[in-house]
């Protein structure tokens, strides 16, 4: 298990670099950790975006990323490289987790199923905070499970002191929780809503008692609080927290708690409907199966708080994929093995065969479309567009060949596979290809059209994507005052301005500066201009 573990991280280190900063929210991290590597040890603590202060999330990304340019340079391989590390730690909790409820098959299809699922393999391989709290969320989780097992198992009239066994499950938790707090902030200490859950379920409250005197909550204090009592008297932070009120009320991204439902299921692609299946066995069987009564508190326990925030997007949705991955795991192998007690209920196992044809079909169709698909947005068609469409439609058709032949767990296995082997090509790689002009390309056009600066913005915004693609520090001037006295301190001065949003059109440009250049990018038109 321990080889195919590391198989794994192939596909997660694919291309990694290739594609080019697009999110806002990956291009934060990026730039941040690229400030810091000049900075002195409180620019470290005291993290900078584009020089401005910024406190909107905590450090652990920023420095993860940092300390990797450090190793490797400054690029997005090195930028993304803890987080795809960490998509591969959460792969081996999810492992460990499945393999420890239903058995090494069901555990190997869990892990097999989160590889290939669309968000965890988009969001993994990105410099964001979503992966570094789904590693650490899911770790604490599993290790609040392990622990309240093993409280669980011994005798009600023993002492309240931890046993050996829970004491070491309850340490681990109280760091891994720590990390996703340090992560993501004070709301990812919701994962202890699962252990409440599962103290609850059984009523074996001295559980709890036990993982409060273990000591637990001071290792999760000690490694999330020194930052945030270092940084909190500081006036920018009392501003970054409401503005990070103002944006999980909803400011930028408010909708219906429905609205995750069609999210999930593209998040959970291509494995969407076994999804469905799995949610379905699972609530049947929950009152003789703790495995999958466990796994459906653990998913509700993170779905429901997410619809009660107001701000709703998909990647919210990331620390969810495990669980539910482990889920379509266990449904895939009882499906295939499951006897007696194991076994699904009524047509459940017909069910969830059928669910997996039309999941390869499916997927067989999506393959064939990638030429008509890339034809239509980019234009033309490519040999390396024909080329992935046939290896990947070859993939499935071998996969639906091993599930004809050996069942239902050997043809999950085999399109998990062929997922693995198809994804890194067609997100590191196609996607890209079909968006040739991005903030790389339009840095490059600047660099040789307008040389290397010093750059500013003139305008009410700022693009951060831009900031890291030219790697340097871009303050904004919003007066012509402003930008003309740089102008005259700075005779190579090179301005940029965006237009399209309507919040976004700068003033007219002063007397004495020329266009020298021209690209769109993101729905603005990015004028590049010198003085004269």
């Amino acid at each position: 298990m321990i080889g195919l573990w590391v198989l794994a991280l192939i596909p997660l280190l694919t291309f990694l670099g290739t594609p080019p900063a697009q999110r806002t929210q990956e291009a934060r991290v990026l730039e941040v950790a690229r400030e810091m590597l000049d900075a002195n040890w409180r620019g470290w603590v005291v993290p900078h975006l584009n020089g401005a202060v910024r406190f909107e999330k905590p450090p652990l990304a920023y420095w993860v990323s940092a300390g990797a340019y450090k190793l490797l340079g400054v690029n997005e391989f090195s930028g993304r490289l803890p987080m795809a590390l960490a998509a591969w730690g959460t792969l081996g909790v999810t492992y460990a987790c499945g393999a420890w409820l239903f058995g090494r098959a069901a555990g190997l299809l869990s892990a097999g199923v989160l590889l290939t699922s669309y968000l965890f393999f988009r969001h993994g391989r990105l410099a964001e905070t979503d992966i570094l709290v789904t590693f650490f969320a899911t770790f604490t989780g599993y290790a609040l499970w392990r622990g309240w097992a093993a409280d669980v198992a011994r005798p009600r009239r023993e002492g309240s002191w931890p046993s050996e066994g829970s004491f070491a499950w309850f340490q681990v938790s109280g760091a891994a929780l720590g990390l996703a707090v340090l992560a993501k902030g004070p709301p990812a200490a919701t994962a202890l809503l699962f252990f409440v859950g599962l103290v609850a379920m059984t009523r074996r409250w001295g559980t709890l008692l036990r993982w409060l005197t273990s000591g637990a909550p001071i290792t999760t204090l000690l490694v999330a609080v020194p930052w945030f009592a270092y940084v909190a008297p500081m006036p920018e932070f009392k501003t970054a927290m409401a503005n990070e009120r103002a944006a999980l009320a909803g400011q930028d991204h408010g909708a219906w708690f429905y609205v995750y439902f069609p999210m999930l299921l593209k998040a959970a692609a291509p494995w969407s409907g076994m999804v469905i299946v799995a949610l379905v066995a699972a609530a049947r069987v929950a009152r003789r199966d703790a495995g999958a009564r466990g796994l459906l508190l653990w998913a509700a326990t993170i779905f429901v708080p997410l619809c009660f925030v107001p701000n709703k997007q998909e990647h919210y949705l990331l620390v969810l994929i495990p669980v539910l991955a482990m889920l379509v795991g266990w449904a895939i192998d009882t499906a295939a093995h499951g006897r007696g007690e194991a076994a699904l209920p009524g047509r459940a196992p017909r069910d969830a065969r059928a669910v997996m044809w039309i999941t390869a079909g499916a997927t067989l169709v999506a393959a064939s479309g990638i030429p008509a698909a890339a034809h239509f947005i980019r234009g033309r068609l490519d040999v390396a567009d024909l080329a992935i469409a046939l290896l990947a439609a070859t993939l499935i058709v071998l996969a639906g060949h091993t599930f004809r032949r050996r069942g239902a767990w050997a043809g999950g296995i085999a399109f998990a596979a062929a997922c693995a082997i198809v994804f890194p090509a067609i997100f590191g790689g196609w996607l890209p290809s079909l968006e040739p002009v991005n903030a790389r390309s339009v840095a490059a056009t600047i660099r040789r059209d307008a040389g290397e600066g010093p750059y500013r913005f003139y305008g009410q915004r700022d693009s951060i994507t831009l900031v890291f693609a030219l790697r340097q520090v871009i303050p904004i001037r919003r007066t012509a005052e402003e930008l003309l006295a740089d102008a005259r301190a700075n005779p190579s001065l090179v301005v940029i301005t965006q237009e399209g949003k309507r919040d976004n059109v700068p003033p007219p440009m002063p007397a004495g500066f020329v266009e020298v250049a021209k690209a769109a990018l993101d729905e603005h038109t990015v004028r590049v201009w010198r003085w004269r």
